[in-house]
């Protein structure tokens, strides 16, 4: 895809000089580095929002199973509704960790500044949340 006439931006100093040092370490020219973090943050946001989409019905039954262990109903701490699985917990649990064990630090502080932008809680071990 051709690329549209140059624009200018101004930056905070600090920030600059830190886009600099990243774009030296990739060799990169300073406008080729910032162009490609903004398409691939514009890629991870059109993911999340694929992911929000997909996952919106899963959440909500994870935490009516979660619900159901608080509560002693073992058929809603399965996934079962009417006596059909409804979700794997186990496995989106897992696929879950998977994919935080697998992120750059910079990209789970974009991810979580956007779950935040979003109204979303950032989960983390300690919260206290489920």
């Amino acid at each position: 895809m051709p690329l549209g006439r140059p624009i200018q931006i101004r930056l905070n100093v600090e920030k600059q000089i830190l886009y600099e040092h990243a774009a030296d370490r990739e060799r990169k020219p300073l406008g080729v580095y910032l162009r490609q973090r903004l398409e691939g943050e514009d890629a991870l946001r059109a993911e999340i929002e694929a992911l929000r989409h997909e996952l919106g019905g899963e959440i909500a039954a994870a935490r009516r199973d979660i619900a159901g262990v608080r509560n002693g109903r073992q058929d809603e701490a399965r996934g079962e509704v009417n006596g059909e699985r409804t979700v794997d917990n186990a496995l989106l649990i897992e696929l879950l960790l998977l994919l935080r064990a697998n992120t750059a630090p910079d990209r789970m502080a974009m991810i979580h500044a956007e779950l935040q932008r979003l109204g979303l809680s950032v989960w983390t071990y300690n919260s206290g949340r489920p």
